[in-house]
């Protein structure tokens, strides 16, 4: 352990003096650069500070002003700084040339979605503490669950304020409101495994309100650039820590799970190399925690989404399809697909309801999922036919050629799994039920009020090659 760390874990920033701490360390750049493997192994520090991340609505005016500072003095660095802004979102992703070490290394569809962005969090925080001046510097949350508008700071166009980009959603900045199913949190945290939990928490809430957001928040390669992205995934980090907190949750405890590596910088530029397993260190490695508060579910059954790399194992069996393709534009969708003979209300067979092939020209709003509505009235989120949210976040041709190429993805097909299992099951008990077909509409949910304009109704927003329900 160098001396740089200990010092950082006791808090004693300032002794390193800002000067320091602003400049890369070019050597160990152009190392990493010429060969990533030879980044520094980053182990684990035990700080004796544990700071909590507060929520944004709660911050200080002296606060809200060392994080604008802390952001002004990376966006003034050049790209070529792994401790400016733009090295720092193209991480997560870049569209820019020519792409630098570590640049779309993001893990999206993996088994390592949650820790990689804990890690990512961890280090730009450390960066942009440095960067601000203010030793009590952490990054705060937007807890979108209860404050569905984005926070005033972030919407305030005055001028010098960095918090505030037009990259946004028509709506967003003026105060309109994340529909409500792309913030609920029951199906993610109602999850035993922590397989079930990181596969529904990416698809939603974590993808919708990307995509609710909009502009830069909806594609991986411009993610990082709004300032609101950090507070997003600090609350999809902070609902990981909620749901490691409830009874029986455990997370992954297997050798190759643990030991996956991945490369990051820390506040001088250096380049760290770090084990996920480091994610799992708490407070006394990491350096920071969140209050816990106690969460009350209701008994809504939901379908849960699958991790991409989990649905690529799974062995259809008694496969049915719908017609060839489903337009997805601002109107509702609907399709009929035949149910497997061995899906009516069976609980004990796993049954899965798969969009393949999708193809995305805009991924902004999302598609709330409805499974034999009522007919005759337009459906709603509270209404038993809902079973979750299709998001096309991360589904767009230039964010699939940039992660599969970047081998943060592998190489996966633009689709979406859902286990529909236990909905089928509860379905099943309503009069009148359809063991044969069950009929799928997807409605267009974006951004309520606040002069939000609504979609038109024919632009086309996607298109599903095929929808089909099958067995396992």
């Amino acid at each position: 352990m160098d001396r740089r760390e200990i010092v950082l874990g006791g808090g004693a920033l300032a002794l390193l003096g800002q000067r320091a701490l602003a400049a890369p360390n070019t050597a160990t750049l152009e190392k990493a650069q010429l060969n990533p493997v030879l980044a520094n192994i980053d182990r684990p520090v035990f700080t004796a500070v544990c700071r909590t991340r507060p929520n944004i609505n709660s911050l200080t005016a002296a606060q809200l002003t060392a994080l604008r500072h802390g952001i002004e003095v990376m966006q003034s660095r050049p790209v070529s700084d792994p401790t400016s802004w733009l090295y720092q979102a193209g991480i997560h992703g870049s569209n820019l040339s020519p792409q630098r070490p570590q640049w779309g290394t993001c893990q999206h569809g993996t088994l390592h979605f949650l820790s990689w962005h804990r890690l990512y969090l961890y280090y730009f925080e450390r960066i942009l503490r440095a960067a601000s001046g203010s030793s009590a510097l952490v990054l705060p949350f937007w807890n979108w669950t209860a404050d569905r508008a984005l926070p005033a700071p972030f919407r305030t166009p005055t001028s010098g304020n960095a918090l505030f980009v037009t990259q946004r959603a028509s709506g967003i900045n003026g105060g309109a409101l994340i529909p409500t199913s792309a913030v609920s949190t029951t199906s993610c945290l109602s999850e035993s495994s922590y397989n079930g939990f990181t596969g529904s928490i990416e698809g939603s809430p974590h993808g919708a309100v990307h995509v609710s957001v909009g502009g830069w928040m909806s594609t991986f390669n411009t993610a990082g650039q709004d300032p609101i992205f950090w507070l997003h995934h600090c609350n999809i980090d902070r609902l990981w820590d909620v749901w490691d907190a409830g009874a029986g949750h455990t997370n992954p405890s297997n050798a190759a799970w643990l030991n996956q590596e991945f490369t990051f910088f820390d506040e001088t530029g250096a380049a760290r190399t770090v084990k996920m397993s480091r994610a799992l260190g708490g407070c006394k490695s990491l350096g920071y925690s969140y209050q816990r508060r106690k969460l009350f579910l209701d008994a809504t059954i939901l379908a849960s989404q699958i991790s991409p790399v989990l649905a690529q194992s799974i062995r259809p069996r008694n496969v049915a399809e719908t017609a060839p393709s489903l337009a997805l534009g601002g109107r509702p969708a609907e399709a009929t697909v035949k149910l497997p003979v061995t899906a009516a209300g069976a609980v004990a067979k796993k049954t899965y309801l798969a969009f393949d092939d999708i193809d995305v020209a805009n991924p902004d709003g999302f598609y709330e999922i409805y499974l034999n509505p009522p007919p005759g009235k337009p459906p709603v989120f509270t209404d038993p036919s809902y079973a979750g949210n299709l998001v096309l976040f991360g589904l767009t041709k230039a964010d699939q050629a940039s992660m599969n190429h970047a081998g943060a993805m592998g190489d996966m097909a633009p689709r979406r799994v859902f286990d529909i299992t236990r909905k089928v099951a509860q379905l099943a008990k309503a009069p009148g039920f359809d063991a044969q077909n069950l009929r799928v509409v997807l409605v267009l949910r974006t951004p309520e009020g606040g002069g939000a304009a609504k979609p038109a109704v024919d632009a086309p927003r996607a298109r599903v090659g095929k929808i089909r329900v099958f067995t396992q």
